[in-house]
């Protein structure tokens, strides 16, 4: 064979050799790669968290401009009154400006298209363990039916708090000394005793309590967002992050008794 034929074997056995030591990896470094993917997930996970909270609160706001929009629509064809008060049923103010004639047979007009703007991507939908419900029924549909939507109107525009006994007195539009600063919707929940999950009432009252709701300061930085009377949008944080109660207080949304109020026709 010679010694170029003897040469050329011993080139493809190294190579062989060589092919072969490179066709894996070792234990330990899959172990090294394994923790520099941990650690750079560990490293992107919140950012990634943060980014979606904050697309989720963003949508939020969208919801409520287009509720806002429908509210004045209503304000339009209604003398520039609000609705009257309704606790929960056919009447409450979520139905009316949805205007389905299944649950509001007199109604003529329809401002929001479906009621996919009444619940906020930040609200996760549960049932309550004790009610019935319809056998299939979604969670957006069962939260519908008994008022568990995501959004609390004030109901400063519904009952007058200056008055003794607070009258149901819709408010008027031209009433506002501040629509600026005066609260129409705010992202809401409601505690249900007993039970410790967190639901939603269509109507929310200000002073500091949950019989009828409270904020829910569920987007970034401890915040909720505020539809405001004259239809603008904007996330108001509780000043102590770990006291949902503490939106009550001056620098954030004051309760009924202060002055000025963000919650009533002042």
């Amino acid at each position: 064979m010679g010694a170029r034929g003897a040469r050329r074997k011993a080139s493809v056995r190294t190579g062989a050799a060589a092919a072969g030591a490179c066709g894996g990896f070792t234990l330990v470094e899959l172990l090294v790669v394994i923790g520099i993917i941990a650690l750079l997930i560990s490293i992107l996970l919140p950012s990634l968290q943060r980014a979606r909270e904050s697309a989720q609160s963003v949508a939020c706001m969208s919801n409520m401009r287009q509720l806002g929009l429908g509210m004045q629509m209503y304000l339009n064809d209604n003398k520039g009154r609000y609705m009257p008060y309704f606790s929960l049923g056919v009447g409450a103010w979520y139905r009316r400006l949805a205007g389905d004639p299944a649950v509001w047979p007199h109604s003529v007009n329809r401002y929001i298209q479906g009621y996919g703007a009444f619940f906020c991507p930040s609200h996760a939908l549960v049932k309550h363990p004790s009610f019935p419900e319809l056998a299939g029924e979604s969670e957006q549909d069962y939260a519908i039916r008994r008022g568990y939507i995501s959004y609390g109107m004030s109901m400063g525009l519904t009952l007058d708090f200056k008055q003794a006994g607070w009258p149901d007195m819709p408010a008027s539009f031209s009433q506002l000394s501040s629509p600026t600063e005066t609260v129409v919707l705010v992202d809401a929940y409601q505690p249900v005793l007993g039970h410790g999950i967190f639901y939603v009432h269509p109507y929310y009252i200000a002073p500091s309590g949950f019989e009828y709701g409270a904020p829910s300061p569920r987007h970034p930085s401890a915040s909720c967002n505020v539809l405001w009377a004259d239809g603008h949008v904007s996330a108001v944080s509780a000043p102590d992050r770990r006291d949902p109660g503490s939106l009550y207080l001056q620098q954030a949304l004051t309760d009924y008794s202060m002055n000025p109020s963000y919650w009533d026709r002042q």
